[in-house]
């Protein structure tokens, strides 16, 4: 592990640590870690180093090693042939039931966001678009995924359906992780572009069916992606 490679985390936590003067060493490693998951620093299949992660953090490896039990009854990590602990090798029929999950949940969202969606909600959402459009002309990856997450929780949330924000919640932290590893490092964020385009346009006109259409079409080729 290179340390200048990984020195924003160990700021990360020093920022945690001091907004939050009573959370546990075991909660910000937790955090930490999982950002490191979720950004694609230590990829799928790959050895958690827990030494080197003590080390960066400032701590022992106690908490270093709750976190990762931890993350590893969330799925994020799984115990390697080897002695030790890996970021979770995803598997193509888990990424599979995660996308129809999606799917079923999402498509339903933009459905109820087309006819629910109040103009302020709208106003958050073509905002998000509208930097998206800027992420992918920058081919800024990382920004574009922050803003895929952001446009799919406010269609989400402009169902005004409980049941189906509960639903989303669920899964978000498995979208960020299998997000991370289908966009990054290839030309995929331009193609989730072009398939928000359609969602975003039947919702803004409040084209309830179209909006469910254009969702399932999106999300229908995920499978694709990884």
């Amino acid at each position: 592990m290179q340390k200048k490679q990984y020195s924003q985390y160990r700021m990360k936590s020093d920022t945690l640590r001091e907004n939050n003067p009573f959370m546990s060493n075991t909660d910000i490693a937790y955090k930490v870690i999982l950002e490191m998951i979720l950004d694609g620093v230590i990829a799928p299949g790959e050895r958690v180093p827990q030494d080197s992660l003590a080390e960066l953090l400032g701590m022992s490896k106690t908490p270093i090693r709750d976190a990762i039990l931890r993350l590893e009854t969330e799925g994020f990590i799984e115990k390697s042939d080897k002695s030790g602990y890996q970021v979770t090798d995803v598997k193509f029929r888990d990424y599979l039931n995660y996308c129809d999950f999606r799917r079923i949940i999402e498509s339903n969202a933009a459905y109820y966001a087309a006819i629910n969606i109040t103009i302020q909600e709208l106003k958050k959402l073509q905002n998000c678009h509208e930097r998206m459009h800027k992420a992918v002309a920058e081919q800024a990856v990382d920004q574009f995924i922050a803003l895929d997450e952001e446009f799919h929780w406010l269609i989400v949330q402009a169902s005004h359906n409980s049941f189906l924000i509960d639903a989303y919640l669920g899964y978000m932290g498995k979208r960020k992780f299998y997000t991370s590893i289908s966009v990054r490092g290839n030309e995929n964020y331009v193609r989730f572009k072009n398939k928000h385009d359609d969602i975003y346009q039947a919702i803004a006109h409040n084209r309830e069916l179209e909006a469910k259409q254009a969702m399932e079409s999106h999300l229908s080729g995920l499978h694709s992606f990884l």
